[in-house]
């Protein structure tokens, strides 16, 4: 992977993943609806971390849980800028239990039009590089593991306690926005307020990552 993606959705981190999954294990299995969850984000007089506190406990299931299959398989566009130039990537990723996995990319606008897809099979442990910080360890997360309810709410635990936390305000549809600071570089993260699911992330300027689709599927197709 390019240095700006290892940096900004690199590998996991086993010590923070760990905390994440036994944070999991204590959450509650659901609450109110998640449309009910969001008017009470929307809230006034709310903290960010009280915002994001509230989606955790009250979003609903997202369509992806529903799916089944041995692999997580996680559809992102990436924008990055080269050179003053926006470039559009579609992402696609496979991750097994195992650590196993493939990542398909294509470059689909930029200088000389769109580009061949580039497929690159990992084996068993390669993509569980460990993330330097807490945030990348989350963006590793859903950036390359399906995550259902319980851990999607474990997720936004860990991001309410970050330091440094903004509440930026409604993003698009159904979505609250944050961001949080990673060494200097503001990292803004979009919520979608029904599921609890990370939706879209900027990286300053350099990157802006959207989840087109999750979901557990049974090949790697």
């Amino acid at each position: 992977m390019a240095a700006v993606e290892r940096t900004v959705v690199g590998g996991l981190a086993a010590v923070a993943v760990a905390a994440l999954m036994w944070a999991a294990s204590l959450a509650p299995p659901g609450g109110a609806a998640g449309t009910a969850g969001q008017a009470v984000a929307l809230a006034e007089g709310l903290s960010p971390a009280e915002r994001l506190l509230t989606v955790a406990e009250r979003a609903g299931p997202a369509p992806g849980d529903v799916t089944a299959g041995e692999y997580s398989r996680i559809h992102l566009r990436r924008v990055t800028r080269s050179g003053g130039r926006a470039v559009v990537w579609d992402s696609v990723r496979w991750r097994a239990a195992d650590g196993s996995g493939r990542l398909a990319e294509r470059r689909l606008t930029g200088r000389g039009g769109p580009g061949p897809a580039t497929v690159t099979d990992y084996p068993p442990g390669a993509l569980e590089v460990a993330g330097p910080t807490a945030v990348t360890s989350v963006l590793d997360l859903i950036g390359l593991r399906y995550l259902d309810r319980a851990e999607r709410a474990a997720v936004l635990r860990v991001v309410a306690g970050l330091p440094g936390l903004a509440y930026r305000g409604p993003a698009r549809a159904g979505t609250l926005g944050f961001t949080v600071d990673v060494a200097g570089t503001p990292l803004t993260l979009a919520v979608r307020t029904t599921t609890g699911e990370i939706v879209e992330w900027d990286y300053g300027d350099a990157q802006r990552v959207v989840v087109v689709d999750r979901a557990r599927v049974s090949a790697l197709t």
